[in-house]
């Protein structure tokens, strides 16, 4: 059951950005009666609190993140065979690898939901799409900046000329700041070790899928190059379009707005 739990997870990871799965759910939830020793003694009520709770213990445990899980059962028949109608998941800070977000929310869609266990492995019937949302305030900002996953992908962004790498990035730091993204990008250059700095805003949009910087505005670039020399690399070090890639996988698919 440990891996299930941590599936259900996967499934909506992405967050710290608003997103909708655009899915039609083929399954309408059945109606079922409810026995009489279900109604007196509270047996349905204690199944739904057990599962949430070994929910959340399961995503501590995996994570090390608070989430509070909530989980709407059809019947405990049903939900012996892996069946619920939907779910709920909720936390006030989430962290895993680089990803780090605020007042996450995500509930599934589809009026009911399946889950296959057989053999130790998992299956899925049909597809278990998620809506989510969730904040990105600076704390969580410099969380991603100082991961060892975004320090390695700063290790590839400089740029080349004739081959040889003519300026490289030594740090970045941002903040949010009224609205917009600030940065400034220490760097040195292949004939100095004297480190300069790109200062600029960027605002934040999504195209095809993807978050991107837009709107850029320079504060001050040492007259390096012109502008647009400087996007190849500016759209390498973008820490919020760098978090929605790491986070896809073959498990799912995030559609962003």
């Amino acid at each position: 059951m440990k891996k299930l739990f941590l599936l259900f997870l996967l499934l909506i990871l992405p967050e710290g950005y608003a997103a909708n799965c655009d899915y039609i759910c083929s399954e309408e939830v059945p109606t079922e009666s409810t026995s009489i020793f279900s109604k007196v003694s509270g047996v349905s009520f204690l199944t739904k609190k057990i599962i949430e709770k070994a929910i959340t213990m399961e995503i501590y445990s995996e994570l090390s993140s608070k989430v509070k899980a909530d989980i709407d059962l059809v019947s405990i028949k049903k939900i012996t065979q892996g069946e619920f109608k939907n779910l709920t998941l909720k936390g006030k800070r989430f962290e895993y690898d680089a990803l780090s977000i605020s007042d996450f929310s995500a509930k599934s869609i589809c009026p009911l939901n399946k889950i296959i266990y057989e053999n130790k492995r998992i299956y899925f019937p049909q597809e278990i799409p998620f809506n989510f949302s969730a904040d990105i305030n600076n704390d969580n900002l410099q969380y991603i900046l100082t991961s060892e996953l975004f320090k390695k992908q700063i290790e590839k962004a400089y740029i080349k000329v004739a081959g040889i790498k003519t300026i490289i990035l030594d740090d970045v730091q941002a903040e949010i700041k009224d609205g917009y993204l600030s940065f400034n990008l220490p760097y040195r250059t292949v004939l100095s070790d004297n480190i300069n700095n790109i200062k600029f805003n960027a605002s934040v949009g999504v195209e095809n899928n993807k978050i991107i910087l837009k709107n850029i505005t320079f504060k001050s670039k040492s007259n390096i190059m012109d502008d647009k020399g400087l996007l190849p690399l500016i759209n390498k070090i973008n820490p919020l379009g760098f978090e929605i890639k790491k986070t896809k996988s073959k498990f799912c698919n995030l559609n962003i707005k």
